[in-house]
Order: structure tokens, then sequence, then C-alpha cells
């Protein structure tokens, strides 16, 4: 979501935290390859492993000994799977999710609650679904949690999004307990929140364990990878067909490996001293205006009581060479950087609070993303049980 004629139209490549454009000009990048990049980019350590993959060609007719070793890296974070099957999207991942479920509960009834990707299973759900045909009746949006019955064979969320409240903790224990009462699986979509959350996932830092977990962005950062993790009795069942011709390429998986390591290994990439710097980055950031950030300390949703700030914001930055979009995304390259945006935004803030600057281009289109969790939440607002149920959170008192 980019403001057209403001933001450069394409960039040539990046290192650390900054992008570069064709004229050779640097932006400090806060959009962070929308939650890939969480070690910036060209970083040495991370991708010093990439030649290691490609070195004897990407792609094999047999698997290769980096799909093992990259699976037993991921066992050493994720240590409630028992098995991952390695693909390259998001989209594929969620999709692949559903399938395995209905395969394990032999049902049909697919529960969804937030942005799953862009495949039909899930977009029919949001009109005007262009290129979707009618008729779809297998997956809903979940509103309830007594929607799940004992025909539900999964119900799939992002666990936080923004919210990270107590009460969003409390409800997701009760989700728990309705799915295992109903005999559902629980699928939890952490493809923005794995690794960069405290403990690397939701699942772990909250102690609700769900039946399948969903990575990917993050797990190579932004190199092609994706998987589906699970208990073996669910994984190993291969009736259902799940495939892909690239999902074992190996310099995406000697890259996924190099990742587990650094963040379990090297005290430079601890996600525990990331969410310090971070938090302290959103409480600075909201003080100084109107423009604020909501989310946890690695990722943010920026937000205005008048909606068009937050455009106006963006572009006032991207004139002083700093890339926002309405998400906001923080890895371990930013902190390098902040002696030199701090200046810069407490200006744009005060001119934006005296009135001082309009917006002087189109307001950027939503995508769908982010219409799909707009949407949740405006419904949550005007549905005071639910909103109450789950809480709402700002990281200044305050996700992919």
């Amino acid at each position: 979501m980019l403001i057209d004629g403001c933001y450069p139209s394409h960039v040539t490549g990046g290192q650390g935290a900054k992008l570069f454009d064709e004229r050779g000009l640097a932006y400090i990048d806060y959009m962070g390859g929308l939650g890939a990049a969480l070690f910036g980019y060209d970083n040495q350590p991370v991708f010093g492993a990439l030649s290691q993959g490609v070195r004897q060609g990407f792609s094999h007719s047999l698997p290769t000994i980096f799909e093992i070793e990259a699976a037993e890296a991921l066992k050493e974070i994720f240590c409630f799977v028992d098995r991952f099957k390695f693909l390259k999207t998001g989209t594929e991942a969620c999709m692949g999710a559903v399938k395995i479920a209905r395969n394990a509960t032999g049902r049909n009834l697919i529960l969804t609650d937030g942005y799953h990707g862009w495949s039909d299973e899930f977009m029919h759900l949001h009109p005007p679904a262009c290129g979707i045909p009618e008729g779809y009746a297998w997956s809903q949006k979940l509103e309830s949690l007594e929607q799940i019955s004992k025909e539900v064979a999964a119900v799939i969320v992002e666990p936080v999004i923004t919210d990270y409240s107590k009460e969003r903790i409390h409800y997701l224990n009760k989700l728990y307990s309705a799915c295992k009462k109903a005999g559902a699986l629980l699928i939890f979509d952490e493809v923005i929140t794995g690794f960069r959350f405290k403990k690397h996932s939701v699942a772990r830092w909250s102690n609700v364990t769900p039946d399948l977990i969903i990575l990917g962005k993050a797990m190579a950062n932004g190199m092609p990878l994706s998987a589906i993790g699970g208990k073996k009795e669910i994984m190993d069942d291969m009736a259902y067909f799940v495939s892909s011709t690239y999902a074992g390429e190996a310099g995406s998986l000697a890259v996924c490996k190099r990742v587990c390591e650094l963040l379990v290994k090297n005290p430079q990439y601890s996600v525990d001293e990331l969410w310090i710097k971070g938090q302290r980055f959103i409480d600075h950031f909201n003080s100084l205006g109107p423009i604020q950030i909501e989310g946890y300390p690695t990722r943010g949703v920026l937000t205005s009581k008048n909606p068009d700030d937050v455009y106006i914001f963006m572009q006032e930055a991207a004139r002083c060479y700093l890339l926002f979009c309405k998400s906001w995304f923080y890895g371990f390259e930013n902190p390098k950087e902040e002696p030199t945006v701090w200046l810069a935004i407490e200006q744009i803030q005060k001119n934006i609070a005296d009135n001082k600057v309009n917006l002087e281009y189109d307001k950027p289109m939503l995508p769908w993303a982010a219409k799909i969790r707009e949407e949740k939440k405006n419904e949550r607002a005007t549905s005071g049980g639910d909103s109450k149920r789950r809480g709402k959170r700002k990281t200044s008192d305050n996700k992919d």
C-alpha cells in the first residue's frame, strides 16, 4: 500500500535496513519486505548459507539433506511439532493445512478468522470476490465459539494480528478448548508472527498449542519458503495430496536452517532484545503526535483519529527517505538507523498536528489482507460482546 508518485516505483536492491532506488538514493525501510526481512537485506550471516544450498543445483529429483537439516533446525524452536511439510508461499501452506485437517477429521467445514492468502478457499468470503465462482460452502467466517460443532474440520486463525493482550490470550485458550470439545483441529497461521514474536511464535509464548502451525515470511528471511507443522499422527497419513515441484529447493532450505541457528544460538539476534528496542521505538513514536503505532514491538499498524493523516505521514516520510506503509515492521537492522530518523519523524508529526501538510497524491488502495483484517476489526468494534471478549491493547500505554 504505497502512494503513487511519492514512493520509488522500484528498487535496485537493499542492504541492512535500507533500500536503494534506480537513482542510487537510500531509503530507510520500515516495511521489512512485508514482514519477511527480519534480518534486513543482504545479511551475510544469513545469506552466506545460500551458496551452500545452490552450489550443486537448486531443485533435485530426490529430497536433499537440506530438507532434513531445515526441519531439525525448526524443531529446536517449534518443539511441539513432529513433522514439517515445506512449500513456497503462505497461501499454499494455508491451503495445504486445511486439506490435511479435512483428511485427519473426515469433516469438511472450515471456520476462518483473519487473512490466510488469496486462494478461493478463503477469498470467496470477502465480496466482491472477483474471479471466484459462487457456491463455496465449506469455509465460513468464525464469528462466535458456538459455531465450533462436530461438523467442523478445523478452525484457522491468525492468533495475533496486533492485539496480544491478556484478553486475546484468554480467547485463544477458550478457542483451543472449544476445538478440543468438538474434535476439530486448531490451526495457527503464524506466517507473520513466526520468528518475530516472543519465543518465536504466539503458540509457544501463549502456551496454546495448535494442532497445525503455518510458517513463512521470516523463516528464510524473504527467500521463498513456507511450512506446515504438526503432530506425526496428523501429518503422516499420506492419503491427502499436498505437493510442489520447488518445495525442496535447496537454497531456501539452507537459509532457513541458518535463520534458526542464529535465532537460537547468536545473542546478536535475540528476539527478546529486539522486542525491547521495538517497544522503545513505538513509545517514542507515539509520544510525538497524532500518528500512532498499534501492535507488538516487531509489527504494528499506523493509526490516527483522522485516517487520512496516516497517508499524509507516509507521504511526508517518503520525502524524508523513510519508507512506511500502514503495516509497520521492525527488524534487527532497524535500530542501527534510529539516530538519523527521529528528527524527521518529530517534524512530520508536528506538521500534521498543526495542519501544515496535506495529502498531495491519490490515496493508496488498501490491500486485500489489510481489508480483511480491517473488516474483522470493525466487526469487533460494533459487536460489544466480541470486542470485550478479545480486548484491544495499544502498545503506547501497545501484526502479517
